[in-house]
């Protein structure tokens, strides 16, 4: 503005030595010029201001935004925190109401109240965690269930066994399972070493009965003549001693249903029969059997075994299945009391967090044991229908489906190992056995409701 109006001056002291006559107009000029600099100055000035006092505006409403949406988000967490304690009022209430149905009615809504003041002094995060655990809970008593009616586990009752072998019965069982186990020794040691003394006669005849006409070839053919012929006998004990093996343990599974062991021990005696009718063509040769005579039995054992082997492996997994498939349905039992647990600890500000992890752990162990199992049946019951080596091919498909899921229970029950040492850490085994009895209570309640 100051270099406005000095030229302005210098242009009035020029235009006066020239003419006197343009005075009125030079003065007109300086102040149009000058009028104009103090306008715009004016402009920038209420412009500012009113840059500044939009700021503040701004400042203003977003502090009073923030305030309003911390406010809100309070309310909200208020209103659920008041949702979770009325959904755990009525999750409590109707516990007490079937405290009823319980053998010790007083006992159990003692025990529910107790629980229900507990929670109810809660803080935020615990209300959550407990909430989340009661779904876990949820989502695997339900996928227990969900098991229960699946073809390779629903002969599985409630205390995970398919039937009730008598004590007895189980007895006498691994009493022949024993017998059977040492005649199968005995019987393979034998069959080695008859096999030995064959192939040494045999070298020495092919070294010395060039004619076999003579006498010492004619005994050398007798004497291979008899070690074919015991060889053969001890491997169809070998046979039969592993029939009876199978028929010991298919006997004594509580893991196999009525119907499965019935359907299995039948087709076991079939077997045996058919070993019995080689066995008397075995009998049946002499010194002065032929070597296409000899040949041919030899052969028709070949074909026995060959025929029998994959038969008799798939009854031999199958009764190691069973105990398998129950094994896993007492472990999905425990997946649920461990549920459970967690709820308990929660209730009493107990910290879940090294706890929940290994169970997460040993959860994930036994969805990848079942799933191997289940793979492994699936593959057995197809390798029934075919032969050859297409079924020498799923049942040796089937065995390392058996490898997968006994080494994930494995795992899985290294897991329950350092879950209970955690518990136990945590001075919470207490907590089990509370839950373990209170599961167990459920299910007598379950039983006597189902028999009335």
């Amino acid at each position: 503005m100051k270099k406005t109006i000095v030229l302005s001056v210098l242009s009035l002291f020029i235009l006066s030595v020239f003419s006197s006559a343009g005075l009125g107009e030079t003065r007109s000029t300086l102040s149009v010029d000058a009028e104009a600099s103090v306008e715009a100055d004016s402009k920038n000035s209420d412009s500012d201001t009113s840059a500044d006092k939009s700021d503040t505006e701004v400042s203003t409403e977003t502090r009073t935004e923030t305030k309003r949406t911390e406010s809100d988000r309070m309310e909200q967490r208020k209103e659920s925190i008041l949702t979770i304690r009325s959904r755990q009022r009525a999750h409590f209430q109707t516990a007490i109401e079937r405290c009823e149905d319980t053998p010790n009615p007083d006992e159990c809504k003692a025990n529910m109240e107790k629980r229900l003041s507990l929670v109810t002094t809660l803080e935020e995060k615990d209300l959550a965690n407990l909430e989340r655990f009661q779904q876990k809970r949820a989502e695997v008593t339900e996928r227990l269930e969900e098991l229960k009616q699946k073809e390779h586990f629903k002969q599985f009752k409630a205390n995970a066994k398919a039937r009730i072998v008598a004590a007895k019965v189980m007895g006498d069982a691994e009493v022949r399972f024993k017998d059977s186990a040492k005649k199968f020794d005995d019987a393979e040691k034998s069959r080695k070493e008859r096999l030995g003394k064959f192939e040494d006669d045999r070298e020495q005849w092919k070294k010395d009965c060039k004619n076999e006409e003579t006498e010492k070839c004619k005994e050398l053919n007798k004497q291979l003549t008899l070690h074919v012929k015991v060889y053969l006998t001890h491997m169809l004990e070998v046979i039969t001693s592993h029939i009876e093996k199978i028929e010991a343990r298919v006997t004594a599974s509580e893991h196999l249903s009525e119907e499965e062991a019935a359907d299995m021990l039948e087709k076991l005696a079939a077997t045996k029969t058919e070993v019995t009718t080689v066995k008397a063509k075995v009998d049946a040769l002499s010194e002065t059997s032929t070597k296409d005579e000899i040949k041919a039995v030899t052969q028709e054992v070949k074909r026995l075994w060959s025929s029998l082997k994959d038969r008799l492996a798939i009854h031999a997994d199958k009764v190691v299945n069973a105990r398998m498939g129950g094994i896993i349905v007492q472990s999905e039992q425990l997946r649920v009391k461990l549920a459970k647990v967690l709820e308990r600890m929660t209730e009493k500000g107990v910290d879940t967090a090294a706890t929940a992890s290994l169970v997460a752990q040993f959860d994930a162990k036994l969805i990848e044991a079942k799933e191997a199992y289940e793979s492994s049946q699936t593959l057995l019951k197809e390798a029934s229908s075919l032969t050859g080596e297409q079924r020498a091919a799923k049942v040796k498909e089937a065995q390392t489906m058996m490898k997968n899921a006994k080494t994930a229970l494995k795992s899985a029950h290294n897991h329950v190992q350092k879950i209970h040492q955690e518990l136990k850490a945590q001075r919470q085994t207490e907590t089990l056995a509370e839950v373990e009895t209170e599961v167990e209570v459920e299910a007598e309640a379950t039983a006597e409701a189902t028999t009335e």
